[in-house]
């Protein structure tokens, strides 16, 4: 694991614009239920392309530089997290976190959050962000899904917006299995993409029990947009 109130020496700020190398980053107010946060990300994230080791590294890796990007599921899922219905706040488990929305504001409702994703860039966000909100993270770290660690379980693992590759879905369900304590919760959020629409079989497959529920946020132009959480019962 690594120190979760490092901040990436990979930020800068000059003449008042905050820089992250030399690519310019924007600053948002996301509103949840009872607060807002405040989340750094790239104005344009595909400008990490033009960076040669970076784009190197997505080459190889074969994927995008999804991580730094705010997406939709985040904001549905946070809210369910805030809302307390998922019962007592506890230790948790996010996978996937990207800027760290989902993390950051269980964190401020007394969750004790581990947030991961696969890729460190993202993590550096995660950590900028939990500065500029000044909120101190329970800990952080890169997770391969491929090869999810097994010393340790956890009763609550949340997910948002990692639905949108047929191909992650399995993966993902292993990693599951691997992580979630017997009697544990996992919750995904979808934003309705017809990709994620087979996974509550899959997930049965895996020997999950699965309930869907329905919700809505509001996109950058006040414009509902509905979404749906899958919740699997180990």
């Amino acid at each position: 694991m690594q120190d979760p109130k490092s901040s990436s020496s990979l930020f800068n700020w000059r003449n008042g614009q905050a820089y992250f190398r030399d690519l310019k980053v924007i600053h948002r107010e996301v509103p949840l239920d009872g607060f807002s946060l405040k989340l750094a990300c790239l104005s344009d994230a595909s400008q990490l392309l033009d960076e040669p080791d970076f784009a190197q590294k997505f080459i190889d890796e074969d994927r995008a530089p999804y991580g730094v990007e705010l997406w939709p599921a985040s904001k549905i899922l946070a809210n369910e997290i805030l809302s307390g219905d998922i019962g007592p706040v506890g230790e948790a488990l996010e996978i996937g976190c990207g800027l760290g929305l989902v993390s950051l504001a269980a964190t401020k409702a007394g969750w004790a959050v581990t947030a991961t994703d696969c890729d460190e860039l993202a993590l550096d966000f995660l950590r900028y962000n939990a500065k500029l909100n000044e909120i101190s993270l329970h800990d952080c770290a890169v997770l391969d899904w491929d090869h999810p660690p097994s010393e340790k379980k956890y009763q609550h693992i949340w997910a948002a917006d990692v639905l949108y590759q047929l191909v992650d879905q399995k993966p993902l369900l292993k990693c599951l299995q691997v992580m979630l304590e017997a009697g544990g919760v996992a919750l995904i959020a979808d934003p309705n993409r017809s990709v994620a629409d087979r996974f509550p079989d899959h997930a049965r497959e895996f020997g999950f029990e699965v309930q869907v529920t329905t919700h809505t946020t509001v996109d950058d132009d006040d414009k509902k947009k509905p979404g749906r959480i899958f919740r699997l019962n180990h």
